[in-house]
């Protein structure tokens, strides 16, 4: 897998930063739709991260990051097409 440079999501472009001065791993900022990756880890944490953010991205997407009360299958069935829309437009 790749970590793209931007991608879509609900046909809203995303872009992705790498940083190497980063405290944590990654980080989204959905106020400007980048991702930042931190570029000091290694491959594997990096593409670890990417899918980390890229789901912060999907419940920012769909309305539910701040939700605690939201089940899991709640969750799933609300992700999902967020999800599936990234496959389908990148």
């Amino acid at each position: 897998m790749r970590i793209p440079d931007e991608f879509k999501l609900c046909g809203a472009t995303w872009k992705v930063k790498f940083d190497h001065d980063m405290a944590d791993d990654g980080q989204t900022s959905p106020e400007n739709q980048v991702i930042t990756i931190n570029s000091s880890n290694c491959r594997e944490t990096q593409l670890r991260a990417f899918v980390h953010e890229l789901l912060h991205a999907c419940a920012i997407m769909a309305a539910i990051e701040d939700d605690e009360e939201l089940s899991e299958e709640k969750f799933i069935r609300r992700i999902e097409g967020i999800l599936f829309s990234y496959l389908l437009e990148n």
